[in-house]
């Protein structure tokens, strides 16, 4: 709250010539004719008035992102906000454009028509995806595979594994994600084609077989 002199005509954030910018929230003002002020006992009549001045809208001050990042993914709390490359001045920049790693964005608001003179001061972090992995199959002759990566970070298969190799036997679709210390995350998929058999073996026919000593049969075994 703060008390300031401004001209007939009014401005938002309760300025006058002469005068410095008023602080945020609800400044008193004098009313200033074409002549000066008017007399105490006009002034005491009604030209003291209330004028609102809009605050600037709240947020986080570092706002991090995986990836490429646009102003709209930026976020503040507040009444029709605009951001701009200054914190004061300038032109409101376009939602679509592309955030930069390290660059300060500022936002306002725009309460009963009035937009906010301080802004919101964010900075934003654009965070590199990792590598998408790459998983590779050993086949086994029963029809098992063991999947494996090379990938570094966190790791975490669909099946809830999370080391660089799996075994599995059944025929699908296996997916590797890959978290990095800004907690970005990248995923590949991997389609098993074949699934696991096992091995079955049964004696088809016999004649003659002696445990002990001379072997004087056969043995024919099916696979």
């Amino acid at each position: 709250v703060g008390v300031g002199r401004i001209a007939a005509s009014g401005r938002c954030d309760g300025a006058a010539s002469g005068d410095t910018g008023m602080a945020a929230g609800t400044a008193l003002f004098e009313v200033t004719g074409p002549n000066g002020p008017p007399p105490p006992a006009v002034a005491d009549a009604g030209y003291n008035k209330t004028l609102q001045i809009a605050i600037p809208p709240t947020g986080a001050a570092l706002q991090s992102f995986c990836g490429p990042a646009t102003l709209a993914n930026l976020s503040a709390s507040g009444n029709q906000i605009k951001w701009y490359a200054a914190a004061s001045g300038g032109t409101a920049l376009s939602g679509t454009t592309s955030l930069v790693n390290g660059v300060h964005y500022y936002a306002s608001q725009t309460v009963n028509g009035c937009e906010s003179v301080q802004r919101l001061d964010v900075t934003a972090k654009v965070n590199p995806l990792p590598s998408t992995p790459v998983i590779s199959e050993k086949k086994n002759c029963n029809g098992s595979a063991v999947l494996s990566t090379t990938s570094k970070g966190s790791l975490l298969w669909s099946t809830g594994a999370i080391i660089d190799s799996i075994y599995v036997t059944t025929a699908g679709n296996y997916t590797l994600t890959v978290t990095d210390t800004s907690g970005c995350k990248s995923s590949a998929n991997y389609q098993v084609a074949t699934s696991y058999n096992g091995y079955s073996a049964s004696v088809g026919q016999q004649s003659n077989v002696q445990c002990f000593g001379a072997a004087t049969g056969s043995v024919t075994v099916t696979a």
